[in-house]
């Protein structure tokens, strides 16, 4: 055996032998390794389920805000959940809720109602609240920026034209509603941030898509009427309300013309003319002279009437 091992042949032999064999494990183990990458993927499967962040009241408008997710376990989801990431968790964005959401419950597709579906609309109003639209523009509505589910104040402007009245109580203007929900924006339903199109999105200016004609406000019947009886007295505007502020915030006083401009209060006003009450006697035309219908003839220094 020593003096095989020292032929030079049989040294290549075995250095070919051993070669070949670690070759032929490597390859074993290679095989190995890629028969079980796969395996190891399909058993574990990433999923997540849409869940409600903090709780909902029934008519609420969802934001992006209020949903979060859970992973969930290997295995089929629990019926009428909805997974993360599919089209129908992406149309939940601008749905509103039928009935009261807990802080991590599950939410299902029954329990919200989509834009465009029947009864959406009044789905939004709260019970005994009212639906009721106005009016605006550009400069009405904060340059046409408002979305449903955000919150403003309205404030009525109106100008006074009577001369009697004092240059500085001739135009006021007041809030009369406060911390009131924009339900709709024309015909659109969905809030700021919606990234899918809908078909309830419509633009009332084809060359101002963002800026809508009406707005419709969710009120109380008191006040669907104060809104009413506003329209006919001036114009409205809106003022946007930050997420942040608080809905009991002190009232606003009036603000008239000359709390805004005091130089007013100065200006000198136009006397007008007083009108007397007492009765004017009606002008009558001159008696014309008398006709003398006597002659007197002087004689002398006596004078006989004839």
């Amino acid at each position: 055996m020593v003096q095989l091992l020292k032929r030079p042949r049989f040294l290549a032999v075995l250095t070919l032998l051993a070669v070949l064999i670690a070759g032929a494990v490597q390859f074993a183990l290679s095989a190995r390794r890629v028969d079980a990458a796969p395996v190891q993927q399909a058993a574990a499967p990433a999923l997540a389920i849409v869940t409600v962040a903090a709780s909902l009241p029934p008519g609420h408008m969802i934001r992006p805000g209020d949903l979060t997710e859970l992973a969930w376990p290997q295995g089929d989801p629990p019926p009428g959940a909805i997974v993360s990431g599919t089209p129908q968790a992406q149309e939940l964005a601008g749905s509103v809720t039928r009935r009261t959401l807990d802080a991590g419950e599950l939410v299902h597709a029954a329990a919200v109602i989509r834009p465009g579906e029947r009864g959406f609309l009044s789905a939004l109003v709260a019970p005994g609240n009212r639906a009721i639209a106005i009016a605006v523009d550009a400069t009405t509505s904060a340059g046409g920026l408002i979305w449903p589910g955000d919150r403003v104040d309205v404030i009525l402007t109106q100008e006074l034209r009577d001369d009697a009245v004092p240059l500085a109580q001739r135009v006021l203007a007041e809030t009369i509603l406060s911390n009131v929900r924009i339900l709709s924006a024309d015909q659109r339903l969905t809030p700021a941030g919606q990234s899918a199109p809908s078909p309830t999105d419509v633009a009332s200016d084809p060359a101002k898509p963002g800026v809508p004609a009406t707005v419709t406000l969710e009120v109380t019947p008191v006040e669907a009427e104060r809104v009413t009886v506003a329209g006919t007295l001036g114009r409205l505007h809106l003022t946007l309300r930050g997420v942040t502020s608080a809905a009991n915030e002190a009232p606003v006083p009036a603000m008239w013309a000359g709390g805004v401009s005091p130089s007013l209060a100065g200006v000198r006003q136009r006397p007008t003319q007083a009108l007397s009450a007492a009765p004017v006697a009606p002008v009558t035309a001159a008696a014309p002279a008398a006709r003398p219908d006597s002659v007197r003839i002087y004689r002398g220094s006596n004078g006989d009437l004839k």
